[in-house]
């Protein structure tokens, strides 16, 4: 990797093999469904991205290959399936896949590499990786694979693939963004209002939160990373201020997604999860994720199995584990009760989502790490936790020391 700045999207349009490497929150994910959406539209309107003609879309997280597919088949007859489990059922579409990659017009996005969970099993899905790239890059395709930073030693990819590393946004990148978001937050909370009386707003909103961010450099430096950058827009529009100490931004962060931006938006109160519940519940799935789900997601059978016990001690029963075997375990009062809270937290919460049809995850990895922490930090020991590539001790960096939260006490050493 160069030390020498270069645009993302640069690299891209100009590389037919790109690895885009960044920690958690600095927008892998991001970048590869906007590059989807970009080259998808300009199929659909016959245009260009970039000056270049527009290619034909193709996006896959790595981690559910890993899982789903590898080694039973490669990833190009995992293809077609992985697809039509994500809601793409356009008759004929292992031909036209197979019609695309042919004729060298797919722009491929494998986003993830990361979130796979141990290092023989990355090795061995790079090597897959790799094979596919090789069988289609003769004819003309491109390939943008992202991961995070930590443990992608473990199993590299080799050239010809362009490594890139994401920065830090800087205080003028910052500064742009406040601008055109809070700006655009106020045209779509008050469409009613004049244009000039929109701008005015959003440029006040803005002033006053990068005024917020330069008087506190610790928070200043969480803002450099643009997932909790705008989680912090969040914060301060729901309680007009910033949290002082790191600690505090995460909780303040997840309370924010997890009720009162929504409740500031005038969510009714019965639509929204319980308060206590959410924050108890995402504690110990954070926890299990981290554990037993690498790629980031689970069915919602899965999901009952985790959650069942505590909607159980929640309503003051013992957990029957025989739920988990009935014929339909999710037509029970436990399946119903944590079918509930799946949906009210993927429909309210920005903590909580579907990633694909009937799996879910954490929104990010970030909130994923944070709730690990707060298990962590309530058992007192690391050894109830596995790491993905990392040691789980650097999960506590997101727990605190914890305050005291609605409905949880912290237990073991404090």
């Amino acid at each position: 990797m160069s030390d020498q700045p270069v645009l993302v999207l640069d690299a891209v349009r100009d590389g037919p093999q790109v690895l885009v490497l960044g920690d958690p929150g600095t927008g892998k994910t991001t970048l590869l469904r906007y590059l989807a959406l970009c080259h998808a539209r300009g199929l659909l309107n016959g245009g260009s991205v970039q000056g270049r003609p527009a290619r034909f879309p193709i996006y896959v997280r790595i981690g559910e290959y890993a899982r789903q597919g590898y080694p039973r088949v490669g990833i190009s007859d995992f293809l077609p399936g992985y697809l039509n489990r994500s809601e793409c059922r356009t008759p004929g579409l292992a031909r036209l896949l197979g019609q695309q990659l042919e004729a060298g017009r797919c722009l491929v996005l494998l986003d993830g590499l990361d979130e796979i969970g141990s290092a023989e099993l990355r090795r061995a899905v790079v090597t897959a990786v790799m094979n596919f790239v090789a069988a289609h890059s003769r004819s003309g395709n491109r390939f943008v694979v992202t991961s995070r930073i930590a443990g992608y030693q473990a199993a590299a990819l080799p050239e010809p693939f362009t490594a890139l590393r994401l920065r830090d946004i800087d205080d003028d990148t910052i500064s742009r963004f406040l601008q055109v978001y809070c700006r655009q937050v106020h045209q779509a909370e008050t469409p009613a209002n004049s244009q000039a009386a929109i701008i005015e707003a959003g440029a006040r909103d803005a002033t006053a939160i990068g005024q917020a961010l330069r008087s506190n450099a610790g928070i200043r430096r969480l803002a450099a990373n643009p997932l909790l950058l705008t989680a912090l827009v969040l914060v301060h529009r729901a309680s007009g201020r910033l949290p002082h100490r790191r600690v505090e931004a995460y909780v303040e962060v997840c309370t924010a997604l997890g009720r009162t931006w929504r409740s500031a938006q005038g969510v009714a109160e019965a639509d929204l999860p319980n308060e206590r519940i959410l924050t108890r519940w995402l504690t110990e799935l954070g926890a299990w994720m981290h554990q037993h789900r690498p790629e980031g997601s689970a069915s919602r059978a899965e999901l009952l199995e985790v959650l069942g016990p505590w909607w159980a001690k929640h309503h003051g029963i013992d957990w029957d584990p025989n739920v988990l075997t009935a014929a339909d375990p999710l037509g029970t009062d436990a399946g119903r009760g944590v079918l509930e809270f799946i949906d009210k937290a993927d429909t309210h919460t920005g903590l909580l989502v579907e990633r694909t049809p009937g799996r879910y995850g954490f929104a990010h990895l970030t909130f994923e790490e944070y709730y690990t922490g707060r298990a962590l930090a309530f058992r007192g020991t690391l050894s109830d936790c596995t790491p993905r590539q990392y040691p789980a001790r650097d999960a506590v960096a997101y727990a605190g020391p914890l305050p005291d939260l609605p409905g949880t006490r912290l237990g073991g050493r404090r």
